[in-house]
């Protein structure tokens, strides 16, 4: 079942979204000043790959050094 909703109802209720979406497998098409512009959707890892489903942090170059460090060591 498709749902359109608007952007500022998107900003509003995010989490209740996209539970519906991964729960309920509900679908929405979300439009900003009465034109639709993204859709939110369940995604089906077993169509995208086992190597895309994982999360790859970001990699800070920090300028001083030839070392890159990743969040959680910036943050330690």
């Amino acid at each position: 079942m498709t749902t359109t909703i608007s952007a500022t109802h998107v900003r509003d209720r995010f989490s209740d979204i996209v539970n519906r979406a991964v729960f309920n497998n509900e679908e929405f098409i979300v439009e900003k000043q009465g034109r639709p512009v993204v859709k939110i959707m369940r995604v089906n890892v077993s169509e995208i790959g086992p190597n895309k489903a994982t999360f790859n942090p970001p990699v800070f170059d920090m300028g001083c050094t030839e070392k890159k460090y990743t969040r959680e060591e910036i943050y330690e």
